[in-house]
């Protein structure tokens, strides 16, 4: 699982931007798993991705994202509740997207 004091660390670094600052969720796409996927759409056609990421000692490098509604996300996995009230996620994102 990942550590609730790294999160609290990323998510008070986070809570400075200002598209996060009522944001109820947080949302990562996990890395090296999706790599491909995560440079071809989340850095190169959407932006919304933050350089920044975290790792988790289980689950590896994971990048925070912005977008609440991506049209390149397959689903979510919802990994708990912060004691701040923040929803944490993992996003799955589609191998191809039939909208382009």
């Amino acid at each position: 699982m990942i550590s609730k004091n790294g999160f609290m660390i990323f998510l008070e670094k986070m809570k400075k931007n200002e598209p996060l600052k009522d944001k109820k969720e947080v949302v990562f796409v996990l890395h090296p798993i999706q790599e491909k996927l995560i440079k071809k759409l989340c850095f190169g056609k959407c932006g919304k991705i933050s350089i920044g990421c975290i790792r988790d000692e289980e689950l590896g490098a994971m990048f925070p994202c912005t977008e609440e509604n991506c049209k390149y996300e397959e689903k979510r996995i919802e990994l708990g509740k912060l004691d701040t009230g923040e929803i944490v996620y993992l996003r799955k994102l589609k191998e191809e997207n039939e909208k382009e």
